[in-house]
């Protein structure tokens, strides 16, 4: 774990100072032991709650309002029925989720990212840069429904997924999809026992058996909030549920991902020339969703199941205020 939280710190830095965040950020998140979850911290009025929420509401890729907190600091919370547990605390407040529910981030590695993220907000609050929290958000407020939608959604991609469709000619484009596909299929079949049908030469058609998608449906049923959120981030940004589980099992990482999401894109501008504006926008949100799931998938390598399950019963088991929920959406950040 503790080796876990150094690698993830030093990718924080990373992130930091490739954006030119100062690197005090990083170092001024302090971590408390704290007593049970109820007593560690204080509620956060509207007025403070309010500005939370309009950090959640704006876009991604949108520029928010001015800093409204002065300390960001994390606490580990003394909880038998679920150790590892953390808060992330502004001016003494939870942070609370847009369904009124508390975010309570499961391990170290987690917590110290989306710490990190809130920390590192300056004068103007940038959601950008902060793809860690709003996946911890999404994973805190998927409901029955909600998680019901997602696993709908995942098991759709597997008709359609971005490495079943593969080319005829020119050779070469073959040959680029065969070298970045080929082993994520292998590996489908190794650990899910999946033997997926791909398609080459046509868009539409394929599909998968009926006993493929049985299969995936309970593992998808039988995983973690946190997880599956990651899955759906990735899936959604890859049009592929196949290299999201690959990022999810240490596969690729998140290099790898967004080359295999973006085979055919990359050949092509290889080829025709590379149009600035939109070829590198596109790979740099791309990065930024496979970055942040990548990190989700690592960080909760060192937490129990249990623990992660468990954070998710008991944030719907009564903890959600009477504020009207707000559905979770396809996450692309």
């Amino acid at each position: 774990m503790a080796a876990l939280a150094r690698s993830l710190c030093r990718w924080a830095e990373r992130c930091v100072v490739s954006r030119g965040v100062p690197l005090e950020s990083v170092r001024s998140i302090h971590v408390e032991s704290a007593g049970s979850d109820r007593a560690a911290l204080r509620a956060p009025p509207d007025k403070f709650q309010r500005k939370v929420d309009r950090v959640f509401q704006t876009s991604a890729q949108g520029i928010g309002q001015r800093r409204f907190w002065e300390t960001c600091r994390l606490l580990r919370l003394a909880d038998e029925a679920s150790p590892g547990k953390y808060a992330v605390a502004l001016d003494g407040h939870w942070l609370v989720t847009p369904a009124g529910r508390r975010l309570l981030l499961p391990g170290l590695p987690l917590a110290l990212g989306v710490g990190l993220e809130w920390e590192a907000q300056r004068e103007r609050i940038q959601p950008f840069m902060m793809p860690l929290t709003r996946l911890a958000v999404v994973a805190t407020d998927l409901d029955g429904e909600a998680r019901e939608v997602f696993t709908r959604e995942l098991l759709e991609f597997l008709h359609t997924d971005t490495v079943c469709f593969g080319s005829t000619e020119p050779e070469s484009l073959r040959v680029h999809q065969d070298r970045l596909w080929r082993p994520l299929l292998q590996h489908m079949h190794a650990r899910y026992g999946m033997h997926l049908q791909q398609t080459r030469g046509q868009v539409t058609g394929g599909g998968q058996s009926e006993l493929v998608l049985q299969r995936m449906r309970e593992w998808l049923d039988s995983t973690d909030h946190w997880t599956l959120t990651g899955l759906h981030s990735a899936a959604c940004a890859a049009k592929s549920l196949v290299i999201a589980l690959a990022l999810r099992d240490g596969v690729l990482d998140s290099s790898g991902a967004l080359a295999a999401a973006r085979c055919d894109e990359d050949w092509q501008c290889e080829r025709y020339g590379f149009v600035e504006g939109d070829h590198d926008v596109d790979r740099a949100l791309l990065g930024v969703t496979f970055g942040a799931a990548s990190v989700l998938f690592r960080a909760l390598e060192g937490v129990p199941e249990a623990t992660r399950k468990t954070l998710a019963e008991r944030a719907h088991r009564g903890e959600a205020s009477s504020r009207r929920r707000a559905a979770p959406t396809c996450v692309r950040v």
